[in-house]
């Protein structure tokens, strides 16, 4: 098992309630980014969603660092040569996320305001 398998920067917990709360918190990082943990354990969540989502009323997407999400991984970005472009573009287009019947998502919330989000 690699490092990243044994890790995870999105933390995946289902009330009894039915609602999900996503919360993005990278161990490696002062901060979340866009990096490869981040995207296998995003990919894991929605996998996760998808096959739960019968049981699913609602999920919330929330951070446990001071900013919610920095954006791109600027080490790699800083790394990266014009011939990294195109694959560096797949990476960020990825496939598209496609979950019928989804439940309401509510982003960015706090965690203090997380036991008050069932009455949304």
């Amino acid at each position: 098992m690699t490092d990243t398998q044994q890790r995870s920067a999105v933390r995946y917990d289902r009330g009894e309630d039915g609602i999900v709360v996503l919360t993005l918190d990278d161990p490696t990082a002062s901060a979340n980014t866009m990096n490869d943990l981040y995207r296998d354990s995003m990919a894991a969540a929605v996998d996760q969603l998808d096959a739960e989502k019968a049981d699913i009323v609602g999920v919330v997407v929330t951070s446990a660092k001071k900013t919610f999400f920095a954006g791109g991984n600027l080490r790699k970005m800083m790394e990266a040569t014009p011939e990294d472009a195109p694959a560096i573009f797949a990476e960020v287009e990825g496939e598209p996320v496609q979950i019928t019947s989804s439940p309401a998502v509510a982003v960015g919330l706090r965690p203090t305001w997380l036991k008050n989000a069932a009455k949304l």
